[in-house]
């Protein structure tokens, strides 16, 4: 009877691990999530931080707007430098992006490739 015991613990075994899960596919799907919990964590901080420059930027617009000692050139400049934070924030942003995607395509080859 021990041996039953024995035989049928092992074939359980076989069929809790899936067959086609090697250490290198375990492996290569936590380095897949951890890309995916480091996207989403840049996300939600770049988020947070965009939306606190642009309600900074909402409120130097509406000061400008009330402030009559403000020259119109340093107001033209003012807005410029806005503008080009804003664009400069976009394109930080859609690099770090494309930087996550790249990485994902990479680690995504290897499990292809294996």
């Amino acid at each position: 009877m021990a041996t039953k015991k024995k035989s049928s613990s092992k074939s359980k075994s076989k069929t809790e691990t899936p067959e086609s899960k090697t250490v290198r596919d375990r492996v290569i799907g936590l380095q897949l999530r951890s890309l995916e919990i480091q996207e989403n964590a840049f996300h939600r901080t770049f988020d947070a931080v965009a939306s606190v420059q642009e309600r900074s930027e909402d409120r130097l617009h509406s000061w400008l707007e009330k402030s009559e000692r403000v020259p119109s050139e340093a107001r033209k400049m003012i807005g410029e430098w806005i503008a080009f934070n804003q664009k400069a924030r976009d394109g930080y942003k859609s690099a770090v992006s494309k930087s996550f995607d790249l990485g994902q395509e990479w680690v995504q080859g290897l499990q292809k490739s294996a």
